[in-house]
């Protein structure tokens, strides 16, 4: 699952992404506090999973401290993550989060993923990411098609993190 928050101008970025055997904090802080959930999650591949009542949630927080334990260290986790986020778009130049993330979600050189959703991942446009990568390209980093990124030059690419 991915859970992102959508701008008013239509551009995405993803908070956080729940991976098997996890579960989601923001779902876990709504309950908690009696809100809305103030993002959208979205299932990237088939999901199946089990739902909690919100008076199991409390009632478990409040009698078990295996619950417990497990519910901060999710938040303590995703809050990492999230201080990570903030510093890499304050203070990271776009081009080096997009090596970053290029080098993280490869497997074998090879990443599916359109030039959307890698801005979607990145909180940026379609229109600049789809720039930096022609730049990757043209000097020889990745080679692109349609759906695809395969990194052609790894220690190109990681150079680029450690430059800018």
């Amino acid at each position: 699952m991915r859970v992102f928050k959508p701008a008013a101008d239509g551009r995405r970025i993803t908070l956080y992404q729940i991976r098997e055997t996890r579960s989601c904090i923001l779902t876990a802080g709504c309950i908690l506090n009696s809100t809305p959930f103030p993002a959208i999650a979205e299932a990237e591949t088939d999901v199946s999973g089990i739902a909690v009542a919100a008076a199991d949630v409390t009632r478990w927080l409040n009698e078990s401290q295996q619950w417990r334990e497990y519910l901060f260290s999710l938040v303590a986790g995703r809050l990492e993550h999230v201080i990570e986020l903030v510093n890499a778009l304050a203070f990271q130049r776009l081009d080096a989060r997009l090596a970053t993330w290029l080098l993280q979600q490869q497997s074998d050189g090879e990443i599916s993923a359109t030039h959307q959703q890698v801005a979607e991942e990145l909180g940026s446009s379609r229109e600049v990411i789809s720039r930096l990568l022609k730049d990757l390209e043209n000097s020889g980093l990745v080679s692109l098609s349609r759906g695809r990124i395969t990194i052609t030059d790894q220690q190109g690419v990681a150079s680029l993190i450690e430059t800018l």
